[in-house]
């Protein structure tokens, strides 16, 4: 920087500390008693001297500021010259490496001195069967001096890349690629395949937590923290925004490593499931499925949520997979039973319109249901009502708030319903859905199924999904039938979505039904399995199984499944 540059800024003032200024004049004649505050300095342009304001004097300091510029930029240019000049050495360090061993490592350091002249670096093999492919070394007056750079062997990389894929875990259905496992195969923390973290167990004090498990205004939770009771004080949801509900802190200093350890997790999240069993389907698993795998599995106990005439998706509702939302009337929720006038905004209607996304709806019976939920952060029981038929010509349904709830709550449209279904989440799940999907998207039902598949709780869930079968009563179902594609591609589909859990129990009846029972088929059997549908000698009605088919299809579920990996 020279004196005729700065000659061509204008007069400046800069603020600087509280009460002081930096002033660029002119020439000295300027200061005067009067001009700047005490604690000011100012530079003269003319010559670059610094003066110096101190109890309404003005003085010079003996200091200039160009010359004490010119000395920085001196620093700095030395500065990038220096690094210029080691970086032209590395350089040419690195080009005298490949021009000495044509890019090739030396078989031995002494190659690799006869090549090399001094303070020229060269790099040598490592032996076979290392974990060293190469090492860097310099020629300091014919030795051979390690510089302390290795580059890692084939073997070494197959060996760390062998820790990551000795045992593929998955987390809520997504392949964990990172975190951390302790000694009995537990996750406290996981990086899963889409990218999300799943943080399993937290340790937290005096946090107060509000929220909905599952879901967030009709959005679905990806990830967060979930204490006992299913509440989030914190949830990343499907849209990629972040829902925090009220939070309190404890404000108080660290806590000690003993108070830590004494503190409950707010969520263990299970590597395995629990021994329980939990049957959700329709009338298939309502009417024989259940009780014929618990015949099987004594001293289990085996959960019946099969519902006659349900579709997929009403059933994926119910186990708590699909989310869905509720409006009650008043948009208020108070004690007693409180009318739902409208599920996922579709207003209450009969089930005789038949796929109706109402949870508890279904056409074959005018039953009274319950199942229990939350809305609104409050917990209670929704009621399904029904008269006329079946199917019912007239249905209602309520909440009503547990006791001990603080009513009244505000409850606005499309408010998020959260089923308590935690329990079973945790257990084996076997899933028959899809019969009555007939004339319903295809009758392709995979993507309810995959919903109730991501609701399982523990990291190493257990699950059975079977498959649709055709009735004897429907010829449009055979072969040749305007569904039977229908109901191949239904299975096709679940096959591909679950290889390792899906059992196809139409194949198996059409195929082996009659042989494994013991039964000879008769004549219109035979016709049937021409039919490709499964034989009428296996069906009661024409379309739900016998209890000697129950139990087939109950065996195979043990055989294929529970048995061979120690269910």
């Amino acid at each position: 920087m020279s004196n005729e540059a700065i000659l061509e800024v204008p007069v400046v003032v800069v603020s600087g500390p509280p009460g002081q200024s930096f002033l660029v004049v002119q020439d000295a004649a300027v200061l005067v008693a009067d001009f700047g505050r005490d604690g000011d300095r100012a530079i003269i342009r003319t010559t670059g001297d610094e003066w110096l304001k101190t109890g309404d004097v003005w003085a010079a300091t003996g200091e200039n500021f160009v010359l004490a510029q010119a000395a920085v930029q001196v620093e700095a240019a030395n500065a990038a010259a220096s690094a210029a000049a080691a970086d032209a050495a590395t350089v040419e360090e690195a080009k005298n490496i490949v021009l000495a061993s044509g890019g090739v490592p030396f078989e031995s350091t002494a190659l690799g001195l006869a090549a090399t002249t001094n303070g020229q670096l060269f790099e040598v093999k490592g032996t076979a069967g290392s974990t060293v492919y190469k090492t860097l070394y310099k020629n300091v007056a014919g030795v051979a001096t390690a510089q302390g750079i290795e580059v890692p062997s084939l073997t070494a990389l197959l060996s760390i890349l062998a820790k990551f894929s000795e045992t593929p875990l998955y987390l809520e259905n997504e392949r964990v690629i990172g975190g951390f496992l302790d000694d009995t195969n537990r996750l406290p923390v996981a990086v899963l395949a889409s990218g999300r973290v799943v943080i399993a167990n937290l340790s937290v004090r005096n946090l107060s937590l509000e929220g909905e498990d599952g879901f967030y205004f009709g959005k679905r939770v990806l990830g967060g923290f979930v204490d006992t009771s299913e509440r989030y004080p914190l949830a990343v949801l499907s849209d990629g925004s972040v829902y925090i509900p009220k939070l309190i802190f404890d404000t108080t200093e660290l806590l000690t490593q003993v108070e830590a350890s004494q503190i409950a997790l707010l969520r263990n999240q299970g590597v395995l499931p629990s021994a329980d069993v939990a049957c959700y389907g329709d009338s298939l698993t309502q009417g024989g499925l259940a009780s014929a795998l618990a015949a099987l599995l004594p001293g289990r106990a085996v959960a019946n949520r099969g519902y006659g005439s349900q579709t997929a998706e009403q059933i994926a509702m119910r186990q708590g997979g699909k989310g869905f939302t509720a409006t009650i009337s008043g948009n208020q929720i108070v004690s007693g039973a409180n009318t739902i006038t409208h599920f996922n905004g579709v207003a209450i209607t009969n089930s005789t319109a038949g796929n109706v996304t109402q949870l508890l709806s279904r056409r074959d019976s005018n039953g009274s249901l319950t199942i229990k939920a939350k809305i609104s952060d409050v917990l209670g029981t929704i009621t399904r009502t029904a008269s006329g038929g079946p199917p019912s010509t007239s249905e209602a349904y309520t909440f009503t708030p547990d006791v001990g709830q603080t009513v009244p709550v505000h409850c606005p449209p499309l408010s998020p319903v959260t089923v308590q279904s935690q329990a079973d989440a945790a257990c084996t799940q076997v899933v028959w859905v899809g019969r009555n999907n007939k004339g319903i998207n295809n009758w392709s039902t995979v993507g309810d199924v995959r919903l109730m598949v991501a609701r399982l709780r523990a990291a190493n869930y257990r699950v059975v999904i079977l498959g649709v079968h055709n009735g004897t009563n429907y010829p449009d179902e055979w072969i040749g039938g305007i569904y039977y594609p229908q109901i191949v591609a239904c299975n096709a589909e679940l096959a591909a979505a679950f290889p390792d859990s899906f059992f196809d129990v139409r194949r198996y009846l059409v195929d082996h039904g009659l042989s494994d029972a013991g039964i000879t088929p008769t004549a219109q059997d035979l016709i049937d399995i021409a039919n490709d549908v499964v034989p009428g000698s296996l069906l009661s009605d024409g379309l739900h199984l016998t209890s000697t088919a129950y139990a087939l299809v109950a065996q195979q579920v043990v055989s294929r499944f529970f048995t061979p990996n120690g269910w």
